[in-house]
């Protein structure tokens, strides 16, 4: 791809991030991406029709923890915490 390419800002161009739209990709959480819904963290390695992966199982989809190179170094242990909290206070219940 070329620097020229539209997907590259040119030097000293500013650009915005729109937060609104966090985390509600349409072609990975579905129609339903703008709205909350448990089922997006329910189901583990969902596979689509084209057997890509979706939902949780992207993590770097989601802007909470990104992914690649500047993944977020302590997105497992910020799992596993939300994990523990869930195990404890389903055991108080």
């Amino acid at each position: 791809m070329a620097a020229s390419s539209p997907r590259f800002p040119s030097k000293g161009q500013v650009f915005y991030t729109w937060y609104v739209l966090t985390n509600k990709r349409a072609d990975v959480w579905d129609a339903d991406g703008p709205q909350f819904s448990p089922d997006h963290w329910l189901h583990n390695l969902q596979s689509g029709a084209d057997g890509e992966l979706k939902g949780a199982a992207l993590w770097g989809q989601m802007l909470t923890f990104f992914g690649g190179p500047r993944i977020c170094i302590g997105y497992k242990f910020a799992l596993t915490e939300m994990k523990a909290i869930t195990v404890t206070v389903n055991g108080v219940i």
